[in-house]
């Protein structure tokens, strides 16, 4: 979710996105989240039934050409702030919730491990596209200027007993 730089003080396991928003479709809203931070599955809370008070979200979270880490996907629909399903793939393994439409199945993207990553994102991406009617231009999200904000944690905080560790670091520049 990138750097708290520039964007107030935030406690450390709560890592708040800065989210680029716009237009995707007749509709629909985005926000976009060009600098991920990994991804922490225990600590994942899927945001989009908070996205959504009195609305539908659908939240896409793509790791699968990630550098870092194990590839991993993510993908929620909620309505009126209830989660309807949503399932999640990492470590090679699929979570599932509620009840996905067939278009949408992971086992259909996530089974063949000669599949290379690209391929399953570009398939996914284009059966949410179809699914929803919605379209985002990789061109205008990685370089069009497109509003800023500062979204919701998607790490939940520390339970009683878990332990975190925050580094602070102060720069002194000479007089």
């Amino acid at each position: 979710h990138g750097s708290s730089h520039g964007r107030g003080e935030f406690p450390a396991y709560e890592d708040r996105p800065l989210l680029a928003v716009g237009r995707a479709g007749a509709g629909w809203s985005f926000a976009f989240d060009g600098a991920p931070a990994p991804f922490d599955r225990q600590r994942f809370v899927p945001p989009a039934a908070a996205a959504c008070a009195g609305a539908r979200a659908v939240v896409v979270w793509s790791g699968l050409r990630t550098r870092h880490g194990e590839p991993f996907f993510h993908l929620s629909v909620a309505r009126g702030g209830v989660e309807q399903y949503a399932f999640t793939y990492d470590e090679g393994k699929i979570r599932e919730s509620g009840r996905i439409p067939r278009t949408l199945r992971p086992d259909q993207y996530f089974g063949d491990p000669g599949d290379g990553a690209d391929d399953a994102e570009r398939a996914l991406l284009a059966a949410v596209g179809r699914e929803f009617g919605v379209h985002l231009p990789r061109q205008a999200l990685v370089h069009g200027r497109l509003h800023t904000c500062t979204g919701r944690s998607w790490t939940r905080p520390p339970k009683e007993g878990e332990r975190y560790l925050e580094v602070r670091v102060h720069v002194r520049r000479p007089c």
